[in-house]
């Protein structure tokens, strides 16, 4: 399935809660803040987000991103 970046807070959000964490349990293990990752979960404003805290925090919660960029083939499909 395909999320856009406004997705990846809500995802975030589900992930977390579902693993029984609270933000600061994701936030002890990642060196990020709670504002940091409540501005995330609640898709607010993230202008200059560096792709490499998102990715910590992703993967403290087990997931992975994958970025792909779609090749000819799908171009025309759509």
């Amino acid at each position: 399935m395909n999320h856009t970046m406004s997705d990846i807070g809500t995802l975030l959000r589900t992930r977390r809660e579902a693993l029984g964490l609270r933000q600061e349990d994701v936030v002890l293990s990642t060196g990020s803040s709670v504002k940091f990752l409540s501005g995330i979960e609640r898709n607010g404003p993230r202008p200059r987000t560096p792709f490499a805290d998102l990715r910590t925090l992703v993967e403290a919660l087990g997931g992975t991103i994958e970025i792909r960029f779609p090749d000819e083939s799908e171009d025309q499909n759509e």
